[in-house]
């Protein structure tokens, strides 16, 4: 029973150190490139307002509301979605979503953009499978999903992002 109150501690304060909050920058005053790469960082819509997400993860939803609460500002994925510290999210660089991504943990049928927003919207892979309950279903304008659609499909860098400048 001692055993299993220290595993118990442990994973608590586990939760509490910096790795679960690494992305938690605020991006708000940022400068953008693009539409899209605000979207992905802040979570704001072309109009600034919040974009709103159906179910998801608690921890996406208390820090920040953005992409990039999971999956990183530099899209890399990798993010432990506490207190599930198994699970982490996938990268979302235009190599993890059209490339060979074999080796990172999260096998999924290449995406276009019709199937990426498909997967953002509703929750489908391309396969035609549910993601992960853990990813929210995000409701926005059809200019705000191209944006964001479109900063995730291209493959040059930005300030925030330039890892996908080297995957070439």
């Amino acid at each position: 029973m001692k055993a299993l109150f220290v595993i118990a501690a442990a994973v608590a304060l586990s939760s509490c150190s910096d790795s679960m909050h690494s992305h938690m920058t605020d991006y708000s005053k940022s400068s953008y490139q693009s539409t899209g790469e605000r979207i992905y960082l802040t979570g704001q819509s072309d109009s600034n307002s919040p974009i709103q997400a159906v179910g998801g993860h608690h921890h996406m939803q208390m820090h920040g509301g953005s992409c990039a609460t999971c999956h990183g500002p530099d899209r890399q994925g990798g993010q432990r979605m506490w207190p599930w510290f198994w699970e982490t999210a996938p990268a979302l660089t235009a190599h993890a979503l059209s490339g060979d991504h074999s080796g990172d943990g999260h096998h999924h049928e290449t995406y276009d953009e019709r199937s990426l927003k498909r997967a953002i919207v509703e929750g489908i892979r391309p396969d035609g499978e549910a993601l992960d309950e853990l990813m929210p279903r995000w409701q926005m304008s059809d200019r705000d999903l191209n944006a964001l659609v479109h900063y995730l499909l291209e493959k040059t860098p930005h300030p925030h992002n330039d890892t996908d400048a080297h995957q070439d």
